[in-house]
C-alpha cells in the first residue's frame, strides 16, 4: 500500500508480507510503528498529521485500526474484538439533527462488509451487508463523501459506491478491477486492472475505463492531480 502525506514525505509499507511495517520517505526511510510487531494499509488524514492504519502489537493479536500522530508517534486504538479489522480511511464529518456538534469516524473492512466508528472508538457499526461469500476491500472517500470499495464475487471484483450512513449501496462500474483500494479525484477515479492502471469518470462512470500505458498498482493521488502508483519494487509518479 502506498500512500502520500505530501510531496515529500510518503507512507508506504516494507518488509515481508507476514510482518509488514510502516515507513515514511523524506530523505531516507524512518519507521513509524517500531513497537508494533507488524502494521500496514496507511491511510492520512485530510490535514496529513494523522495516520489511520492496520496494526498487531504482537504475533498473537488479530489486526486492528489504530491512529498515529505523525509528529509525536503516539498512537491509539481504535477497534477491539477477535474479528480482523482492515483497510481503514478518514471520512468526512458526519452529523444528525439531534446531535449538537459533527463528528469525525473512519471506515474500514470487518469479516467482509464495511464498517464505521469515532476516532474514539465509539459507536462501531456494520454500513455494508453483502451477501455469504462476497468481500469487501479497500475502501477509498470521494469528494462527494461517497465511500467507493472494490467487491469481490464469484470470481470477479468490480467497484462499489455507498453513502457514509451506509445508504444507497450501489455498482459504481461494472470494469473488472484489482481487489486493492482505488483513488478518487474531482474528476477521474483512478484504479488497478489486470496490473494496469485505469480510469473512469466520477461522473459517468458508466463510459467506460481509459487505460494508462503503464503497468502499476496500488494508485493514489497527490497534489496537483499526478498519480503515483507502485510498479514492481518502485514508485512512479
Amino acid at each position: 500500500m502506498l500512500l502520500f502525506l505530501a510531496l515529500p514525505p510518503i507512507l508506504f509499507t516494507a518488509g515481508p508480507a507476514d510482518r509488514p511495517r510502516i515507513e515514511i520517505l523524506t530523505q531516507s526511510a524512518r519507521p513509524l510503528t517500531p513497537s508494533f510487531h507488524a502494521a500496514c494499509d496507511p491511510a492520512p488524514s485530510f490535514d496529513a498529521r494523522r495516520v489511520l492504519f492496520s496494526g498487531k502489537r504482537t504475533a498473537a493479536d488479530s489486526w486492528q485500526i489504530y491512529e498515529l500522530e505523525v509528529a509525536t508517534g503516539k498512537t491509539r486504538q481504535l477497534t477491539t474484538g477477535p474479528h480482523d479489522s482492515r483497510w481503514p480511511a478518514y471520512q468526512s464529518r458526519f452529523f444528525t439533527l439531534d446531535a449538537p456538534t459533527p463528528w469525525d469516524q473512519a471506515v474500514f473492512v470487518r469479516q467482509g462488509n464495511l464498517h464505521t466508528c469515532t476516532l474514539e472508538g465509539k459507536d462501531c457499526h456494520q454500513i455494508t451487508f453483502h451477501a455469504a461469500g462476497e468481500e469487501a476491500g479497500p475502501p477509498a472517500v470521494a469528494w462527494d463523501g461517497r465511500v467507493i470499495y472494490p467487491l469481490r464475487a464469484n470470481g470477479k471484483t468490480r467497484l462499489f459506491a455507498v453513502n457514509l450512513d451506509g445508504t444507497d449501496v450501489a455498482l459504481f462500474s461494472n470494469e473488472t478491477a484489482d481487489f486493492e483500494r482505488a483513488a478518487p479525484g474531482e474528476d477521474r477515479l483512478y484504479f488497478a486492472a489486470g496490473g494496469m492502471l485505469k480510469s473512469l469518470s466520477m461522473l459517468r462512470p458508466s463510459l467506460g475505463a481509459k487505460a494508462a500505458a503503464v503497468n502499476a498498482a496500488e494508485p493514489d493521488l497527490l497534489p496537483g492531480g499526478a498519480v503515483l502508483a507502485q510498479t514492481g519494487q518502485a514508485l512512479v509518479r
